[in-house]
């Protein structure tokens, strides 16, 4: 059951299409001021877009895989992500959990700290939503 009238069918079709287990994607853009406003309330992202993504399968495998999931996102979000390639992106063997026993497969993690966020990138995102913008998941 794939749950679309919930969840955007585009991204559940590239989730399985590129055999991701788990997908973090975020844009951010601003500046935490610590001295005025204190620590932030929650973990807070660098300035950019960062893709974080448990993929099936072995690290060869998964190569080809990631090349063709950020493809995907760039194309959705209207985004510089096809730009991560292999000088921005890691496969870190030592995480809080074992990288091949949470979903069975290999994470990487690519950042583009220059990507400039604007509405362009959002828009795509909430038209995919049922609800729009007028509620999130």
């Amino acid at each position: 059951m794939h749950h679309y009238q919930l969840f955007p069918r585009q991204i559940g079709e590239i989730s399985r299409r590129y055999d991701v287990g788990e997908l973090h994607l975020s844009f951010t853009q601003g500046v935490w001021r610590e001295g005025k406003w204190g620590y932030p309330p929650v973990n807070s992202q660098g300035i950019g877009a960062e893709i974080r993504a448990r993929i099936k399968g072995d690290a060869t495998m998964s190569e080809h895989q990631w090349r063709g999931l950020t493809n995907a996102l760039s194309g959705v979000f209207c985004a510089s992500l096809n730009f991560i390639d292999a000088t921005s992106t890691v496969t870190p063997q030592l995480t809080f959990a074992n990288t091949e026993s949470l979903s069975g497969g290999v994470l990487r993690h690519g950042y583009l700290p220059r990507e400039n966020v604007c509405t362009e990138n959002l828009t795509p995102w909430t038209k995919q939503l049922p609800c729009q913008s007028k509620s999130g998941l």
